[in-house]
């Protein structure tokens, strides 16, 4: 059975993984929208529509790349650069320093 924070970094790594799938797909999408498949290979003339298309997937995309990165961000914050009292933890692994400028 996981600990927690076994199941959170197993749960980053599927997170990643299929965040992986989500871009190719979104890249074979944006392919479609612009015209660079069919018949007519080139960029086609993109009317409100598509472009209405292009807009959402673009957005959607860009929030869930960004959902991803500040949520590895976070667990990594949370979980390695975390110091404790529990030396033999194998997940903190590294000591957090303050610098004073």
């Amino acid at each position: 059975m996981l600990n927690s924070a076994e199941g959170m970094l197993l749960g980053a790594f599927i997170e990643v993984w299929l965040h992986g799938m989500y871009t190719m797909t979104t890249f074979k999408a944006l392919r479609c929208l612009l015209g660079f498949t069919g018949k007519k290979r080139g960029l086609r003339r993109i009317g409100l529509g598509r472009l209405f298309n292009i807009v959402i997937t673009l957005f959607l995309y860009l929030n869930c790349s960004l959902n991803i990165v500040f949520g590895c961000v976070s667990l990594v914050r949370a979980d390695i650069f975390h110091k404790t009292d529990n030396h033999g933890y194998w997940l903190n692994i590294a000591q957090v320093r303050n610098t004073h400028y």
